[in-house]
Parts: structure tokens; sequence; C-alpha cells
């Protein structure tokens, strides 16, 4: 009875899981496409919510004053940013002052953006890359960091080209403040 059992039941699993994977293999369309990861500016404004939080906490770990990381933490993205740099522009100067701080503490500057296109792809890419940079210096900074939460988070939902801008201006902001408290 046990034996008939489980040989009822492996079919019974076999058949379904063949389903499934029919069903998976027509949503997926034709061969080299898949729908599975669409990055969309939801995506890279959590990014740049990451970089934020990091640059947070390098402050953090440098202030001398707790008014000084309070007025950081406190300065919020601002909807009115100049949009007509672009994301491309504004990662670009971000980039050049991340290797000021990178290169003052003997590490090597940030990779060069991996393209040209300004398309969400290339943007998250490059933003992943100076996430990674950063998460790098904090290690660096403080061994006993914590980092895999910088690669996570609440999801977004609504999120604009013109909030990424924001993100991205306000990591830059900040960033210039640590650079200026770090005495460089």
């Amino acid at each position: 009875m046990l034996k008939r059992f489980i040989i009822v039941s492996l079919a019974i699993v076999t058949s379904l899981a063949s389903g499934i994977s029919s069903a998976a293999e027509q949503d997926a369309g034709p061969v080299g496409q898949s729908d599975t990861i669409r990055l969309t500016t939801n995506n890279l404004s959590r990014v740049w919510q990451n970089i934020n939080e990091i640059i947070l906490v390098l402050s953090a770990n440098i202030a001398l004053e707790d008014e000084w990381i309070q007025g950081l933490r406190d300065l919020k993205p601002n909807p009115s940013v100049d949009t007509s740099v672009g994301p491309k522009g504004a990662m670009t100067a971000f980039r050049k002052k991340l290797d000021v701080l990178l290169t003052s503490n003997d590490l090597a500057p940030t990779p060069s953006p991996s393209s040209d296109a300004d398309d969400i792809s290339a943007l998250y890419v490059d933003s992943g890359m100076l996430l990674d940079n950063l998460v790098y210096y904090l290690i660096h900074s403080d061994t006993l960091a914590s980092v895999s939460i910088y690669y996570g988070g609440e999801d977004i939902h609504g999120a604009t080209d013109k909030d990424v801008l924001a993100e991205i201006d306000l990591a830059s902001q900040r960033l210039d403040a640590l650079i200026s408290e770090s005495g460089l």
C-alpha cells in the first residue's frame, strides 16, 4: 500500500512539475528574452538610497559634533533638482568626488562607467559599481561593519527620473560634507 502511494505521489509531482515548467517557458517569450528582471527607476532609486545610507554611516563614524551629523540626516531629496545634467552627468560628478575620498585613503578609484549609454540598465550597473566602492570603503574604514543591508531594502514604487536625480543630488551633498569634514 505504501509503495503504491509513493509511486502515485511521484507521478503527480512529476506531472505538475512538467506543467509548471511548460507554463514558465511560454511566459518567458522567445529565446533570449526574459521578463524576470525589469529594471526601473524604482530599482535605481533604491540603489541611491542605499548609497545615501552608507554616506551617513561613514559620516557618523567621523562626526565630531552631533549637530553636524544630524544636519546631514535631516537633508532630504530636493524635488526641484536641476534635471539638465541628467543622471549620467550627476553620477559622473559624484564619481569624481568619491574618487577624492577613495584615493586619499590609498584605495583604487572607481572604475570607468560601463558604457556611455544613458539607459536604465547602464545607469543601474554604474550605480551598483559606485555602491560597491562605497561598501568597500566602509569595510576599509570599519572592519566590523555589516554591509549586506546596503544591497536591499524596502521596495519603492512610482519613482521617476526626477526622484533618481534628487537621490543622486542628496548623495552628492552628503559626500561633499563628508569630504569637507575629513579635511580633504
